[in-house]
């Protein structure tokens, strides 16, 4: 019902009496983002904003296939993003039991380090804007949750690597506008330390691969940002960035140099119809 309002709208600017497929369309894109906002951010931080998310997409793209695709790609400011977004398109035939391993953890800690990687390597060091920073908070989340609540310290012998904590407890007002974090009584301060020189080595180890990554794949993600800026939406779908990455991308071995895709998994047993391992049916 709210496309269908936000379609008469659309034909109510243009005085007309009947609807068209490209006001069902305008309203569906409304509907899903949210409206264009009349923001001109000027040319220079079109191109840095482009350049970002096209970093971020192209590593989603070839880091998790077996998670999601991407949908598009945009710089147009809309009430849900004005800085624009990397829109994903969830795949309903993956399978979701896959996905939550040390490998998934860091391939999209490379993906979400990719973005501020490669806006440092375009504009030199320490020059990274407030548009890269919100991909370089969701790595270190990755990160926290890799050590704090998965067991997945890269720390040999690592206490977090054998029980999982949750060593900080975080009170905030509804707003989140003011937050206090405080410690467990079960955890001391030596232990929070240790627990974040983890975190801090898992981040220093997905960023330098994040960099060498932007690095070979320099080409098509400029290629990519190229095409968002000269296109009439400031937008890119999927297949185009697929076929930019074909053209344009340096074949990588993500099963390699992170760790294997979910698809490529194979369990331990076949199941029955019953749920349970047919190699323990006969015991």
């Amino acid at each position: 019902a709210q496309v269908v309002n936000m379609a008469c709208l659309q034909a109510a600017k243009d005085n007309r009496d009947s609807l068209t497929n490209a006001d069902f369309r305008t309203a569906l894109d409304i509907e899903i983002m949210g409206k264009v906002l009349p923001f001109n951010i000027g040319a220079e931080n079109e191109k840095r904003l482009a350049l970002i998310h096209s970093a971020a997409a192209i590593a989603y793209e070839m880091h998790a296939p077996d998670i999601a695709r991407v949908s598009f790609v945009t710089v147009l400011p809309r009430e849900s993003n004005v800085t624009g977004q990397v829109c994903l398109l969830s795949d309903p035939d993956n399978d979701r039991t896959k996905i939550f391993t040390k490998s998934f953890h860091r391939r999209l800690m490379r993906v979400a380090f990719s973005a501020g990687c490669f806006e440092e390597l375009y504009y030199g060091f320490d020059k990274n804007s407030k548009a890269s920073a919100a991909y370089d908070v969701r790595a270190r989340e990755l990160a926290i949750s890799m050590v704090h609540e998965s067991g997945m310290s890269d720390v040999k012998d690592s206490y977090f690597a054998l029980s999982i904590n949750y060593d900080v407890l975080e009170l905030s007002t509804f707003l989140k506008d003011k937050r206090r974090g405080y410690l467990l009584s079960n955890v001391d301060k030596d232990m929070y330390s240790k627990a974040e020189f983890e975190i801090r080595e898992i981040m220093r180890q997905s960023r330098h691969e994040a960099m060498e990554f932007v690095k070979r794949q320099r080409p098509a993600i400029e290629e990519l940002a190229r095409r968002v800026l000269a296109s009439e939406g400031k937008t890119v779908l999927s297949y185009e960035i697929r076929e930019i990455i074909e053209k344009f991308g340096v074949e990588e071995d993500i099963e390699v140099t992170v760790g294997p895709l979910g698809n490529s998994r194979k369990p331990l047993a076949e199941w029955d119809s019953e749920g349970i391992p047919t190699n323990l049916r006969t015991r």
